[in-house]
């Protein structure tokens, strides 16, 4: 999860934030030509049930541009699920501002 790592990229984050990523998961998948498959879960309040969605796989030679496919599928899915991560309060920004999900819009 990027607590024991020291090797990052830095990607754009909602069109907002400079965020910092571990490169591990994405030169692993580069390195030994495995798909990545994006999977987020998310606890629906109103129907008291946990859905999980998923993306389309992908793959690459690049680490760095499949580390950006993941983080952009990841932002769209907060966008129709903001409550769906917990990792808000884990975040470090590259300006180590702290990071308040007002709107998403």
């Amino acid at each position: 999860d990027g607590t024991h790592t020291k090797k990052f990229f830095k990607i754009d984050f909602l069109n907002t934030y400079n965020i910092v990523v571990p490169t591990g998961p994405f030169r692993i998948a580069s390195s030994l030509n495995i798909k990545i498959v994006p999977l987020f879960g998310y606890f629906d309040e109103k129907e008291f049930k946990f859905n999980v969605e998923y993306g389309p796989s992908f793959e690459g030679e690049d680490p760095y541009l499949l580390a950006r496919k993941y983080w952009n599928f990841f932002a769209e899915f907060l966008k129709k699920h903001p409550e769906g991560w917990t990792g808000w309060w884990r975040m470090e920004l590259e300006d180590k501002q702290t990071l308040k999900l007002i709107s998403l819009d």
